[in-house]
């Protein structure tokens, strides 16, 4: 998925702390099963929200490609738990340029994301008949929130006019409507909707999807990057005595 985030964050003396840091669908890059990870030095990243579509940009702009410093997965993801802490942390080896991206704030864990319209952003092909249905560019639709008590760390989405398909992974989810303040509450994780390239989705019950719940990573993801909570959680971070996993170049 190419759906990356840029966190900012403003220290207590009034200072601007900008990290070059985003979130990925850790399942694209820690290949859980049987095939070895990919290496380091064969991911780029572009962030897409100038030229947001595949190849060469229009009227011959040009877009920055980063490569990753650091890729740091969470120590608790566990892909046959339904992909429970399908979240990583990536560092880029450079500012982002912020010409090319739009900056999103980092939730409060108190912060609530009503049962409601939110909005899901992401590079996953589109059913419609189009001649680049299967690389459309960067698109968005809204969702309904379904909540659900056992589900411990992920958002349920659920919509009528589309869905989070193959290649949306990884996406944010935002509150809709969301303007000057837009707040990063989920990173799309699985779905269930019935996509298809070749006809319509058909019932709208089966579009659904999991995000997960950046609220409940908040401790975890103040330790590795230093974009931390104003208010404490009640998350403890998993990772102990500062060590985490991290994949580096040449890894």
């Amino acid at each position: 998925m190419h759906g990356y985030t840029y966190f900012e964050a403003t220290c207590p003396d009034g200072c601007s702390l900008r990290l070059r840091c985003i979130t990925d669908k850790i399942q694209k890059i820690v290949q859980a099963f049987s095939r070895p990870l990919l290496p380091m030095l064969n991911i780029t990243v572009y962030l897409g929200t100038k030229c947001p579509k595949p190849g060469e940009c229009p009227n011959g702009e040009k877009r920055t490609a980063y490569k990753p410093r650091y890729i740091i997965p969470h120590p608790n993801f566990a892909p046959c738990h339904y992909y429970a802490n399908d979240i990583a942390v990536i560092e880029l080896d450079k500012d982002a340029n912020l010409d090319e991206t739009s900056p999103i704030c980092m939730p409060e864990e108190d912060d609530l994301l009503q049962s409601g319209t939110v909005t899901a952003i992401g590079y996953g092909y589109d059913e419609r008949d189009r001649p680049d249905k299967l690389e459309p560019g960067l698109q968005e639709i809204n969702l309904t929130v379904t909540h659900h008590r056992h589900m411990i760390g992920r958002i349920r989405t659920s919509g009528r006019d589309g869905a989070v398909c193959p290649g949306d992974s990884g996406g944010p989810l935002i509150p809709a409507g969301a303007s000057s303040k837009t707040t990063l509450f989920g990173v799309a994780s699985t779905s269930y909707a019935k996509c298809s390239v070749f006809g319509p989705i058909g019932d709208e019950s089966l579009l659904g999807a999991y995000y997960i719940d950046v609220r409940y990573h908040l401790d975890w993801i103040c330790n590795i990057t230093g974009v931390c909570p104003l208010r404490t959680t009640t998350h403890p971070s998993p990772v102990l005595d500062g060590k985490v996993l991290s994949m580096q170049p040449g890894a």
